[in-house]
């Protein structure tokens, strides 16, 4: 400790010995005479809060003893700047943002006076001697953030200026605080500085990944990419909303369709077949030819309807996949003609001239014979129902390399009747669609023929296309993939 000009010796204890009270409470300030007699007690010493020399470093806490008069005694504690720096802050770093692996922030202590700067302690080597970077956060290290309006932050002008002595023991009042009456702040260190450049310690952080503006930036923008990602899914989802809510209204309309054509489609063999039994009945017919001639009639009408029960019954299987199919080898001569046959009651009652060629010695196929024997008598009643007034069918098969450099079998179907119209080419698959054209031309039909065609030529592996030109004819062609089958022994 250092006394202030009267060079008096500290007082050490209190009357007989006894201890001093603490100085960290508040003492009770007695502006009156050091010699007052009607004091039970001496006045006990006014004390000043703690300052800091940075420069040196070192702690200063000034004492204002009454009984002394305006004599001061100094309490100065050199700081060890090396130990600071090796062990003090790198435990307090430590505790406050982690170790170094797992640190957040590189922290630095600099000391900034003027334009000059040096650092006192740093986390990670190198960073805080770039003047020219700017920290995420910097704070003072020793009094308030920024400077107080209307507080002298240089509180030791005050106290050693020569012209603020005070003239007699009274005005000391006046001239120092009295502690715990006028600064309810709590305990804090306050810098001294000698100049308006003198900025003292200085605290600074900034993130180890960047700056935090530019960590803010990257996640703003990380966010909204996100929020449009998630608009663009809404609105691709609103979007099929609409599509499917589309299609399931052209679905209902094509199911209304449908429900029209085939009521009148069963209508239309049922009347043929009560008006001949009811002429029967009535014994209008009493020819034997007359008879066998309207015997034939219900039994056609009879098949009509049967066929059509048959398709609908197919169709719904293979819609609900509860159909199964048995693969086995077929030759694709017997298939056509099996075809023919079945189809040869409508070939003959329409007149229509049937154009067969089929190349020799193709490989057999792995097919459901029955099932694939009905994909082509749908696209040979295709072929007559719409043939036009040409009355052509051509059926050929051949085998001919695909795309992968692969073996098929291609069995197509044409004619050379009202075509099918670009608009209208990828409907034609779709399960109850009849085209403008074949309603217009009052061809009547449910809608599922080619439908199910193509369903049966998928489930054998194969696929089915269709070639078309309005009023010149449509050619539909089944491929099938050639494997390597047992040969079939010869007829």
């Amino acid at each position: 400790m250092h006394d202030g000009p009267g060079d008096h010796p500290p007082d050490h204890g209190g009357p007989h010995g006894k201890p001093a009270r603490d100085h960290r409470r508040p003492p009770e300030f007695d502006a009156s005479s050091p010699g007052d007699a009607s004091s039970h007690h001496p006045p006990e010493p006014a004390t000043l809060g703690w300052m800091i020399d940075e420069s040196v470093p070192v702690l200063v806490h000034p004492v204002m003893q009454p009984d002394r008069g305006p004599n001061l005694t100094w309490v100065l504690v050199t700081l060890n700047l090396d130990l600071l720096r090796t062990h003090l802050f790198p435990e307090l770093v430590q505790n406050y943002f982690g170790t170094q692996d797992r640190r957040t922030y590189d922290i630095a202590i600099v000391k900034a006076s003027g334009n000059t700067r040096s650092v006192i302690y740093s986390s990670n080597p190198g960073f805080g001697e770039n003047a020219g970077v700017v920290p995420d956060a910097a704070l003072n290290c020793f009094g308030p953030p920024m400077p107080v309006v209307g507080r002298e932050r240089t509180p030791m002008q005050s106290l050693v200026s020569p012209d603020s002595h005070p003239q007699n023991p009274g005005q000391q009042a006046a001239l120092l605080p009295i502690p715990g009456q006028h600064d309810p702040e709590p305990f804090k260190i306050e810098p001294i500085l000698y100049g308006p450049d003198d900025q003292g310690w200085e605290i600074i952080a900034q993130h180890r990944e960047g700056s935090v503006e530019a960590a803010v930036s990257t996640l703003f923008r990380r966010n909204l990419a996100f929020n449009f990602a998630v608009l663009l899914v809404l609105a691709a989802t609103m979007g099929m909303i609409g599509l499917n809510s589309r299609r399931a209204r052209r679905l209902a309309q094509l199911q209304m369709d449908f429900v029209a054509s085939v009521s009148h489609e069963l209508r239309t063999p049922l009347t043929g077949i009560v008006s001949a039994a009811q002429n029967i009945s009535d014994g209008i017919i009493d020819d034997k030819s007359r008879m066998m001639r309207y015997g034939n009639v219900i039994l056609s009408q009879a098949q009509r309807l049967s066929e059509l029960i048959e398709q609908i019954l197919l169709f719904s299987a293979t819609e609900k996949d509860r159909h199964r199919y048995h693969l086995q080898a077929a030759r694709v001569e017997e298939l056509i003609d099996a075809s023919l046959s079945n189809s040869s009651a409508l070939i003959r009652s329409t007149g229509v001239t049937v154009e067969r060629q089929i190349q020799p010695n193709l490989p057999p196929v792995m097919v459901d014979s029955k099932a694939f024997s009905q994909c082509l008598q749908n696209l040979i009643a295709n072929a007559v129902k719409y043939g036009g007034e040409q009355r052509w069918l051509g059926i050929r098969a051949s085998m001919e390399e695909s795309g992968q450099h692969e073996k098929e079998i291609l069995i197509a179907v044409a004619d050379r009747g009202i075509g099918i119209g670009s608009d209208d080419l990828k409907h034609v698959f779709e399960p109850f669609f009849r085209g403008p054209a074949a309603t217009s031309a009052q061809i009547h039909g449910s809608g599922l023929g080619l439908p199910l065609a193509k369903t049966i030529a998928e489930a054998m592996g194969g696929r089915l296309t269709i070639e078309s030109v309005p009023e010149q004819g449509s050619t539909f062609t089944v491929h099938l993939p050639v494997g390597n089958h047992t040969e079939l022994p010869r007829a």
